[in-house]
């Protein structure tokens, strides 16, 4: 006690106690396994296919791609990348594709989960339309979170 009658005390430090010790452990533990699980949810690849002026487009989003994008988590009210940059990606992308872009129209833009609720993509989709249906064309855009437009392995198509 000092002159005031107030005591005082001076605490040393102690070792944590072992209960404290396993429960840190554990918790160290089950943050990882979570964090592999997150990791393991989203698919592999996916793949996406699409058909313009005679071109075959085949779009593959592997699961590490997607892993460095910036995700979207489920309590965060807009996405990484607005919807209006990945249309200006993907325009980019379809007047480079398309010659004559006359007679397309963008028809939408889809938000797309990959499997784990918090990395998703954009497919940004232009329609062609025909006088007869058969002749209708839809060409799919990928874009990723990061504003990346993911390139297309093109083929004829036959």
């Amino acid at each position: 006690m000092n002159e005031k009658g107030l005591q005082i005390l001076i605490h040393e430090p102690v070792f944590m106690h072992p209960v404290r010790q396993v429960m840190r452990g554990l918790f160290v533990i089950v943050f990882l396994i979570c964090s592999i699980c997150v990791r393991a949810q989203v698919v592999e690849i996916h793949e996406y296919e699409s058909h313009a002026e005679g071109k075959k487009y085949n779009y593959e989003v592997f699961r590490e791609q997607l892993l460095k994008t910036p995700a979207w988590h489920i309590d965060d009210d807009r996405p990484p990348l607005s919807p209006r940059a990945a249309e200006r990606a993907a325009k980019k992308e379809f007047e480079k594709r398309i010659k004559d872009t006359t007679h397309w129209t963008e028809d939408r833009i889809i938000l797309v989960d990959m499997g784990d609720k918090i990395h998703w993509i954009y497919l940004v989709q232009y329609r062609r339309f025909a006088e007869r249906v058969e002749d209708a064309q839809l060409l799919r855009i990928v874009v990723l979170m990061d504003g990346t437009v993911v390139e297309p392995k093109i083929s004829d198509d036959k």
